[in-house]
Order: C-alpha cells, then structure tokens, then sequence
C-alpha cells in the first residue's frame, strides 16, 4: 500500500507487545465492517447474465424468481439463493434442504464431469426454489432423493466403463 492511502495510526496491544496499524483513507470503517453485497427488495426483475447483488454472483442459470426471493446456479454450477426475510426467519425444513443440497454439490464435484454437474445442479436448486418459494420440505426432498439416484447411476456408470 502506497503512503498517499495510509490513513492514521492505530496503536493496538496483543498480549504484552504493542503495535501500530494504518486505518485505510479509502473506505470508512463502517463500509468495511458491512461488506459488498446489497439489500435486494425486490428479486423478480433479475435475469440469466446478471450480477445478483446480494452475493455478488453472475447469475448463470435462474431457476427462480419472484419478489422475495432468488435460485439461481452461479458460473460453477453452484446452487445460490437469496431470499428477503428477516434472520431466523427461514422457511419451514429450509435448513434440512440446505444441508443436504450442500452435501450433494460436495460428493457432485469429484464424482461429475462438468457437463454432469449442470442437470445436477438444477434439480438441487429446484429443490431449494420449492422449500423457499413456500412449499412444503417433502416435495423438495423428494426432489433431492431424485438427485441422489441421478448421482449414483453417474457413479456406476463411470465405474462400469472404467473411467
């Protein structure tokens, strides 16, 4: 860091030694402390290209939409999701669904080839886009047992042919 964006000395103490650190001019404390993302009131107007705001991921793949909330598979085949509800306040299984969605992707990346992973993909944020968009934690599990078995026929079949 250049001098001219040093902003002023800092004395901070870890244990009996005491140090001096340079706060940044460029950004107030206050913007470090909240991050890049963006509140979102309204996700419906959001498309397949987009940066959607709160993560500050491209939007690869939309896989749903409405005012309140957002699926979507980001550049990697990710499942991402953002919805605009207060913290504490997730939809009913919701965790369960995201737990196994995120277990899912982990076994898909060493077991999938790329063009595997998108198929995949969609049915793992299907299942989210149903927990979220107000149905009920079945259907989505449902939807993630069909997955499950999706991966393991990919399994076999790679072991089959020996690759």
């Amino acid at each position: 860091m250049s001098c001219s964006r040093l902003g002023q000395k800092k004395p901070v103490s870890i244990g009996e030694r005491k140090w001096s650190i340079h706060t940044s001019m460029d950004e107030s404390n206050e913007a470090q402390l909240r991050g890049s993302g963006r509140s979102v009131q309204d996700f419906s107007p959001f498309c397949e290209g987009d940066v959607e705001p709160r993560l500050n991921k491209k939007i690869n793949v939309l896989i749903d939409s409405t005012s309140d909330y957002i699926v979507y598979l980001d550049e990697e085949f990710y499942v991402e999701w953002a919805y605009s509800r207060l913290p504490g306040e997730s939809p009913a299984g919701f965790d369960n669904v995201a737990n196994q969605i995120g277990h899912l992707e982990t076994l898909s990346i060493t077991q999938l080839t790329k063009a595997q992973r998108e198929p995949f993909a969609r049915l793992l944020g299907e299942a989210m886009a149903r927990v979220i968009g107000g149905g009920k934690e079945e259907e989505a599990m449902a939807v993630l047992e069909k997955a499950v078995l999706i991966l393991v026929r990919e399994v076999l079949k790679t072991h089959d042919s020996g690759t």
